[in-house]
């Protein structure tokens, strides 16, 4: 199943409609239309082949990558492309110990509805939730793999830009808790540290940008 989302390997969505008009998936696809899975891969496979929607995306990586970005829309947190102002978000337990607490989006706002408030009785940090599977990890390679080849031609790493952000906020197994506590991190968290070790391996710097409020 996950091997169907690595870049080069994308089959058009076309080919799969002509696959569901089999006999077999059409059954399936009337048990499982209500019935969203939990992991992102059968998640992705779901929305693009079961749920209906006004515009199709072309494919299961451009599906994968419209659940992780969520509804149009823009987050109001900053964006900067200099590394140098990372040292302005601090981490998870940092942000908590100056009063900012953090909460998880609700429904299915992803990445571009996350956003950052705050009044005089204090501030809120709202982020999507990040659920951690076994294939959690090779699905966002295979995403972060396309938005590098795509990004020299102007498209903006939006999901890059994220996981940078979520980076500077987990140093510790304590800021993974401090997540977890929100719910805004579930599933398989004990993995969370290393999956992200090993998206800064993939991503340099160059093509990484950092948030900052």
């Amino acid at each position: 199943l996950e091997s169907m989302f690595f870049v080069g390997n994308q089959i058009p969505f076309i080919v799969l409609e002509k696959l569901m008009d089999l006999s077999f998936f059409k059954v399936l696809k009337q048990t499982l239309k209500c019935k969203q899975p939990l992991e992102l891969g059968k998640r992705t496979l779901h929305k693009f082949l079961i749920v209906d929607q006004n515009s199709k995306p072309m494919d299961l990586i451009h599906c994968l990558q419209s659940i992780m970005l969520g509804p149009e829309g823009r987050s109001n947190i900053g964006v900067a492309k200099k590394d140098d102002d990372i040292g302005d978000i601090g981490t998870a337990t940092k942000l908590c110990k100056h009063g900012v607490k953090i909460r998880k989006l609700e429904g299915d706002l992803g990445i571009r509805g996350m956003r950052y408030e705050s009044n005089a009785f204090g501030a809120v940090l709202y982020l999507p939730v990040l659920r951690v599977d076994r294939h959690t990890g090779l699905l966002l390679r295979c995403l972060l793999k396309y938005e590098i080849a795509q990004e020299p031609q102007g498209v903006e790493p939006e999901v890059i830009t994220f996981f940078k952000f979520i980076r500077e906020l987990i140093h510790t197994t304590q800021d993974r808790e401090v997540l977890e506590s929100e719910e805004v991190v579930q599933g398989q968290s004990t993995d969370l540290l290393g999956l992200l070790g090993t998206l800064d391996v993939l991503v340099s710097s160059g093509n990484m940008h950092s948030i900052k409020r």
